[in-house]
């Protein structure tokens, strides 16, 4: 019989800390699992409760990701014209990987606290919120996957506290700009990046200007 291969919320954003609805939620394999291999998507199950250690007070709902990558956008879980501000509380979340042959076992429940944004810059600084975690509701965040990816297109998620237009370039490993566009974001944009044309195997990395800020992400090609 083959060991399924157990994912739960990442140790650093259960409670007591506060995860922000502008951030994602992320699994990671339990200690001692089997490794995880060949995952289309992972589901998230919610179920809300009193407090950390209290009772449910609603009934469970799942999520699954878009992609098969073990990371959940908050604001796709609990979209603001649905639920407002619906996301503050506790929740006991488990997640589950999905396979091409059928769907993989709940790893095991962990309590996550989360806050709207609006909730979020309001807190006291005294609130038990931790420092890295109230900065995430106010920067732009970008993920890239697959990483490394084969050079014609890649996954590119962007999440944003704000609407707006932001820069995209890609750069080679010295610093060239190879391609340069600019998309709107509302909150998270989840899309295929096709390059311009195919990149050749190297070390690559996506540029992205709002404002005047900039951050970059680090992604590898591989033919």
């Amino acid at each position: 019989m083959i060991d399924q291969p157990l994912v739960e919320v990442k140790s650093t954003q259960r409670c007591p800390a506060v995860v922000p609805r502008t951030t994602y939620l992320i699994g990671s394999p339990v200690p001692g699992s089997a490794s995880i291999c060949g995952a289309l998507s992972y589901t998230y199950e919610f179920q809300q409760y009193s407090d950390c250690s209290g009772t449910s007070v609603g009934m469970p709902f799942t999520v699954n990701t878009p992609t098969n990558t073990p990371y959940l956008s908050l604001i796709s879980a609990f979209p603001t014209p649905t639920y407002p501000m619906a996301a503050n509380g506790t929740w006991r979340v488990r997640i589950r990987p999905n396979f091409v042959y059928g769907n993989g076992n709940y790893g095991p429940y962990q309590m996550v606290i989360v806050s709207s944004t609006a909730a979020a810059s309001a807190l006291a600084p005294d609130d038990g919120m931790i420092e890295g975690e109230k900065s995430l509701s106010a920067t732009v965040q970008a993920r890239v996957f697959p990483n490394p990816n084969d050079g014609n297109d890649m996954y590119l998620m962007i999440e944003t506290p704000f609407e707006g237009d932001v820069q995209i370039r890609i750069l080679d490993a010295v610093g060239r700009e190879t391609e340069k566009r600019t998309v709107h974001v509302d909150q998270i944009l989840q899309f295929n990046y096709v390059f311009n044309r195919s990149l050749e195997s190297g070390v690559y990395f996506v540029e992205l200007s709002f404002g005047e800020q900039i951050i970059t992400e680090k992604f590898i090609v591989n033919q």
